[in-house]
């Protein structure tokens, strides 16, 4: 028995363990056929003319108990309870088995893996070094700190994921080599490919434990009671039972997101434009309704996105908060939102600031000087003037000229031309 999360190489050692038999026949756990009884043997046997389950099950044992042959179930923790029964009474009629399974938790036979009839290999995702020194092999190269490290954040370590991590990103144009060292422009991409394979794995005939999936792939780590307030408790819960979601290491609930990164990235592509700005405003008012404090980024950035408005003083202090965290661009967003909606001064100063360190400083210049001094109120003037220094300009480090301050109390420029 292989057991190990998806993508680790369970069926791929199965396949390689089969190939020393002459005579291996396959069964494969499916979401489609768990609540077919015998569904994942439905290829091998004859059930149709079957009075009863009971006539089928044993007419299926009598088959393949009854040959000498190797039989592979891949997945077995998605088999259907009367498959599960299956195995077990296989292995008591001393049939080789090669079982692979996802999950010991989720699976219907926990017999199967706990009285340990069958020798068991444990698979594991790559540790981070591991996972560096694998890819710079596939690359025939060093690949950049940065680079591994974001390959790393999203794959965990995953082999699977990984191959087509360095695909997606290779065929998308971010995978480049410079000096002979491979780089990433952007955060890898997830092939179509992975993310088919990672949606036909979901119930996705289970619409309210999908809602919390998606859910969970725009929000990222979320209060339990905050996911509670957006999405319903039961399907929570069911999504928890189907090892669907990882909760917190201190063991309590309190906090929970996707079993894995990648599995956010393959439902944030596949949600259409105005479910995603549903899924959003759905987020933020639940994360309104309790306690704010911590949460203005996260809520701000899905506001700007989703069907919601936000206070204009939030929206301005996130923007604040993304500068101070140095995520330029998203300032920038937030920034340009703030001002849209008339923040004024303030709004522009931290735009103009992320605008700057973008290398964007002419164009800092040019917003900072649209404002008329002489009407901006006094709150915003000690805002900007406060700590006692003159604005200088972004492209020379110059006082600029026409620009009088006097101090933190009594700043008031006297003249029209203010700038970064």
């Amino acid at each position: 028995m292989i057991v190990g999360p998806a993508g680790v190489g369970k069926t791929t050692l199965a396949r390689t363990i089969a190939s020393q038999s002459p005579s291996a026949v396959w069964a494969v756990g499916a979401e489609s056929t768990r609540r077919i009884p015998l569904g994942a043997f439905a290829h091998l046997i004859e059930i149709g003319g079957a009075p009863d389950q009971v006539m089928a099950f044993a007419n299926a044992r009598s088959v393949l108990g009854g040959r000498h042959i190797t039989l592979v179930v891949d997945d077995a923790d998605l088999l259907d309870p009367l498959s599960a029964a299956l195995i077990r009474q296989l292995l008591e009629d001393d049939v080789h088995l090669v079982v692979t399974v996802g999950s010991v938790d989720s699976g219907p036979e926990p017999a199967i893996v706990a009285d340990g009839a069958l020798d068991r290999i444990d698979l594991a995702p790559f540790a981070r070094e591991d996972a560096y020194r694998v890819l710079e092999a596939a690359l025939d190269g060093p690949l950049d700190r940065v680079s591994a490290q974001w390959m790393w954040e999203v794959s965990e370590g995953n082999p699977l994921y990984l191959r087509h991590l360095v695909e997606g990103s290779w065929d998308s144009g971010l995978l480049f080599q410079i000096g002979g060292v491979w780089q990433l422009k952007s955060r890898p991409v997830v092939t179509d490919e992975l993310a088919t394979l990672l949606i036909s794995r979901l119930p996705t005939e289970e619409p309210d434990v999908m809602d919390v999936l998606r859910l969970l792939a725009f929000a990222g780590d979320l209060d339990i009671k905050m996911l509670a307030r957006a999405a319903s408790p039961g399907a929570v819960a069911a999504a928890r039972r189907r090892g669907l979601l990882w909760s917190g290491s201190d063991g309590t609930l309190r906090v929970v997101r996707l079993g894995h990164p990648v599995l956010g990235e393959a439902l944030r592509e596949r949600t259409p434009m105005l479910a995603a700005r549903s899924l959003r405003g759905r987020l933020v008012r639940a994360l309104a309704a309790g306690p704010t404090a911590g949460e203005e980024l996260r809520m701000a950035t899905l506001a700007l996105d989703g069907e919601v408005d936000l206070d204009d003083a939030l929206l301005v202090d996130a923007s604040e908060r993304a500068l101070a965290l140095c995520d330029y661009p998203l300032a920038e967003r937030l920034a340009q939102a703030a001002l849209v909606r008339g923040c004024g001064l303030r709004a522009a100063v931290i735009l103009a600031r992320a605008m700057t360190w973008q290398g964007r400083a002419q164009e800092a210049d040019v917003l900072l000087g649209s404002f008329d001094p002489i009407e901006v109120p006094e709150y915003e003037h000690l805002a900007w003037g406060c700590g006692g220094r003159p604005p200088t300009s972004s492209t020379t480090g110059r006082t600029r000229p026409g620009v009088s301050w006097t101090g933190c109390g009594n700043t008031r420029p006297v003249a029209r031309d203010w700038k970064c």
